[in-house]
């Protein structure tokens, strides 16, 4: 009866403990729910949820073009939410507590994996392990991923496994705890398909065991009959899920469905040695950053544990049982671990290799840091490399030297070889910005964001051995347990959880708007955007898809739909294609953009109280991350950008099309050192060229260093409006914003230069002949009184062909448009001056074969080089190329690039004329193009004087 009550009073003794460490490890993360918006990766999890939202009788098609495979297993159990939920905040965050419960659950878990196979019998350290193997993860749970749940199950195998070496003897259990691990794999394989490294490191488990105690530990029959069939059903699995969104022929198409790499690519440069070499110690070194050294312990216990094993060491084969659970979890953790190091080694090879080759940091660069793979595999060692430390006190202080040293080795190596390469880039320096106190979305990233990271380790690390060796193992956990939380709370706020605020920002007002619209009308037809958000690079066709779950989206611009439609885009240059066709535009808020097209849908905004125009008056600022530069620039990017000193564009590259009006530039910035007066200037560049200039001088700068400096400009429609900012040698400054406003779509036709086409007006086009400006649109703001006044007759506004002669913006589309009735006669100062074919059938620009193919090019050089292009909206045209008369071939070929790829082929037969010989084919440019599709010509024969472009119209 005392027996039975002592053991009633132990089982809840572990009960009260196993709740304990549960509430640490669920409660802080629930502090962050609040502020978790959708969404943070947002394709990721788009394509993650999309089987659901197709399950729930959602239409999610419009993202099936990139569409990338992200399980199944797990994302099924939510359509239900899909299905049932419809506000897409209280949904996420649904899914986000779901995430929240799975992290939180691995900390009893790991507590009764210490309590029931290591015989760790104090239970406050147990407890205090399992909340830092809680916390030890690599994704925080402010958003939703697949690996939040294949994290947990990582943790069941390894209990599972335990389980199963208990149950040796005992051939029945043997075969269920096999059966269970094989249908836990199998899972595992429905949620992710890297779970393949899982069935690798199982088998050398499996191997390992067996030439260590010459046993088998698992029931070969049930191994080979449900492994084997949950396999092939777990890949079928996939087949059906990628059919659901794809035509592809194969899953291998489909990323995400398959886990390879090629060995080879260690022999493809001089520099992938070396490469390779840095992703598998620039790992290794970052799991020590983020546990403050203390990774190290449980490799070197795990490795030596391993290696004592491997030569079959008497104290490893005939220990104690506990030994043999040491064995089992160190082996698969940490083949599990090189499975997956040695992977990312070799497919994220190339990028790296890039990286060492033009010394600037490229996305593959991440790759020296990827936790998140790997890291999953590993805490389980790290977990019993700390619990063998506990119990063998003596033992383990033989361990902290070659701990300490290697530790130094690995930080030295880091410092001198890696850090380099990548101590401006954000992509891997966000475990080290937990350290630095580094807002990743706004600080510049520089070396000191990452060395704190790297003494700290050290420190810690320290601290951690001398309270070992003082014997106050509990202070030393404890304090693991604060840097785990602290870096899990720190990310959460900078990064992940930031990450989702700001990419919300770019769809809260469209679902606002929306849902108070479809309750009047519905658009035929929704149209996204597909373009990604500055600071986080994510999809705004995926983040309005998951905050609009309800309606189709079409991704791209809706060119030539007659249906009612609404265009949501993040892009604060106007969409002048769209005004042309009967869109009306908003600026909703900072971020987002409606244009909207039918009557209905107008009027029910308007009485909103939103205010359509025919043109996008909008402020906005110019995303630094998506200007170019000529001169070596420091910042993040995001918030700002610093100069070196050096003399040249600093800034350029961000095309604005404008439809015509007035304009507002403002640049602020700060200025540290400069050598001369003038700093530099601000600069308007008009479809490649310099159209108005203000120059920066040292006298406006107040007595902090700050500058602001505005410009206004009017002008007539144009296919871009560039700003760029100039420095001469010497100007040291912080540009943190340039931003633009479109005030007015009013201006003055000509007024660049009114005298001189005035004047040519007067002087070419014949007393009596119909004269007119031709617009896309009557909207159209200009004011032709000044022009008017100066050639003394009158003006018309025209979308037609009906008249003698045209005044018309100097655009491509112009140009296209024109030249099937119209011979160009002059260009002047942005514009081009037209008179019908029947009145002058020819000229230097164009002639009956269309308009000269050099006015379209993208850039100057040799049309047949692959660098120069033909920029072209999307249609169908005729191509003329005008020979050389002393031709002696009778055919040529033709190769037609788009992007620096063929296109397509033409084999054509050359013809002669009265006036020329030419050779002619047909071009389409999709519809599903962007405007400025840039169409290149390799010419295989040499003899083309002049190419002829004319727009065919149907």
């Amino acid at each position: 009866m005392v027996k039975l009550k002592s053991i009633e009073n132990k089982k809840l003794h572990t009960a009260e403990y196993l709740m304990i460490s549960f509430l640490i490890c669920l409660l802080p993360r629930l502090f962050f729910l609040k502020d978790v918006y959708p969404l943070s990766v947002t394709g990721d999890e788009t394509f993650m949820f999309m089987p659901a939202a197709t399950w729930a009788g959602l239409d999610w098609s419009g993202n099936a073009e990139s569409y990338r495979y992200y399980g199944y297993g797990f994302v099924a159990l939510l359509t239900p939410l899909f299905k049932g939920i419809e506000n897409p905040i209280i949904l996420y965050r649904i899914i986000v507590g779901c995430m929240i419960l799975f992290q939180a659950l691995v900390g009893p878990v790991s507590y009764y994996i210490m309590k029931r196979y290591f015989a760790m019998k104090n239970s406050l350290p147990t407890t205090a392990v399992s909340v830092a193997c809680s916390y030890l993860v690599f994704l925080r749970a402010v958003y939703a991923y697949n690996e939040f749940i294949y994290d947990l199950f990582v943790w069941l195998i390894v209990w599972c496994l335990l389980e199963l070496l208990r149950n040796q003897n005992h051939k029945g259990k043997k075969a269920v705890f096999t059966g269970v691990l094989m249908l836990l794999l199998v899972y595992e394989m429905t949620i992710h398909s890297r779970a393949v490294a899982l069935w690798i490191a199982l088998a050398v488990t499996v191997i390992f065991y067996l030439w260590v105690y010459r046993k088998c530990i698992l029931s070969i029959p049930v191994t080979l009959i449900l492994g084997s069939i949950g396999y092939f059903f777990s890949q079928k699995g996939i087949d059906y899920i990628v059919n659901m969104f794809t035509n592809a022929a194969s899953n291998s198409e489909i990323g995400n469905t398959s886990v390879s790499f090629s060995i080879s690519s260690i022999f493809s440069s001089a520099k992938a040695g070396i490469g390779w070499l840095y992703i598998v110690l620039g790992q290794v070194n970052s799991m020590l950053l983020v546990t403050g050294g203390v990774a190290i312990l449980g490799a070197i216990v795990s490795c030596h544990m391993l290696w004592k094993s491997l030569l079959r060491k008497k104290e490893i084969v005939e220990g104690l049982e506990i030994q043999k659970n040491y064995f089992l979890v160190f082996s698969f953790g940490l083949a599990a671990t090189a499975i997956t190091i040695l992977g990312q080694a070799f497919s994220w090879l190339p990028g790296v290799i890039q990286t060492i080759e033009t010394g600037q940091a490229t996305d593959g660069m991440r790759a020296v840091t990827y936790l998140r793979y790997y890291g999953i595999y590993f805490v389980p060692v790290l977990m019993l490399g700390i619990v063998w430390s506990v119990q063998n006190k003596n033992k383990v202080k033989s361990y902290l030297f070659p701990a300490g040293l290697i530790t130094l080795i690995l930080e030295g190596f880091w410092t001198v070889f890696i850090l380099p390469y990548i101590s401006d880039f954000n992509g891997t320096s966000w475990d080290s910005n937990v350290f630095s106190l580094t807002n990743g979305w706004e600080d510049t990233i520089r070396i000191r964001t990452y060395l704190p990271a790297v003494l700290i380790a050290i420190v810690f690390l320290a601290v951690f051995c001398m309270l070992f060796i003082w014997e106050k193992q509990m202070g030393s956990i404890v304090l693991l347990c604060a840097l785990l939380i602290y870096s899990y709370g720190f990310n959460c706020i900078y990064h992940e959880g930031e990450r989702g605020q700001i990419n919300y920002t770019y769809a809260n007002k469209s679902y606002e708007v929306f849902q108070n619209l479809k309750t009047e009308v519905r658009p035929e037809e929704l149209y996204v955007d597909n373009t990604f958000f500055p600071e986080t690079g994510q999809s705004l066709v995926s983040q309005c898809q998951f905050m609009l779950k309800e309606e189709k989206i079409v991704v791209g611009i809706p060119r030539n739909t007659e249906k009612t439609a609404i265009f949501i885009t993040c892009d604060p240059r106007e969409k002048t294609a769209l005004l042309r066709n009967d869109f009306l535009c908003v600026q909703l808020d900072e971020n987002e953009y409606w244009y909207v097209k039918g009557e209905k849908l107008q009027n029910a905004l308007e009485g909103m109280g939103i205010e359509l125009n025919t043109y996008l008056k909008n402020t906005a600022k110019i995303p630094l991350t998506m200007v170019s530069s000529d001169v070596k620039i420091t910042g993040n990017g995001f918030a700002y950008m610093d100069s070196n000193g050096e003399e040249g564009n600093f800034l350029y590259g961000y095309s604005i099309p404008f439809s015509g009006g007035v304009l507002d530039f403002e640049i602020d910035m700060e200025a540290f050192s400069w050598e001369n007066d003038v700093l530099g200037s601000l600069q308007i560049w008009k479809n490649g060229s310099l159209f108005q200039e203000e120059v920066i001088r040292s006298e406006e700068i107040d007595e902090d260093g700050h500058l602001k400096l505005q410009m206004e400009i009017e002008t007539g429609e144009a296919e871009s409006i560039e700003p760029r900012i100039y420095l001469n040698y010497g100007s040291y400054i912080r540009l943190n914003e340039l931003s633009f406003e479109r005030k007015s779509d009013k201006y003055a036709i000509g007024q660049e230069a009114l005298e001189t086409i005035s004047k040519v007006l007067k002087e070419q086009i014949q007393e009596g002949s119909d004269l007119g400006y031709y617009v896309k649109s009557f909207a159209d703001g200009g004011k032709l009184t000044k022009l008017e006044e100066k050639i003394g007759r009158p003006v018309l506004k025209t979308q037609s062909a009906d008249v003698d002669a045209l005044l018309a913006a100097e655009t491509r589309e112009n140009l296209l448009d024109l030249s099937g009735d119209y011979t160009l006669q002059e260009r002047i100062a942005y514009y081009d001056i037209w008179v019908k074919k029947s009145i002058q059938e020819k000229s230097g620009y164009s002639n009956q074969y269309g308009i000269l193919a050099d006015l379209l090019r993208d850039e100057k050089g040799d049309f047949f080089q692959l660098k120069s292009g033909i920029q072209l909206p999307a249609g169908d045209y005729k191509i003329t190329h005008i020979l050389s008369e002393n031709l002696e071939q009778t055919e040529a070929k033709v190769q037609i690039y788009c992007y620096g790829e063929v296109k397509e082929e033409k084999q054509l037969l050359m013809r002669k004329s009265e006036e020329a010989t030419v050779m002619q084919y047909q071009i389409k440019v999709p519809e599903d193009s962007e405007w400025e599709f840039v169409l290149q010509l390799q010419e295989t024969c040499p003899y083309t004087e002049k190419i002829f472009i004319q727009k065919v119209v149907k």
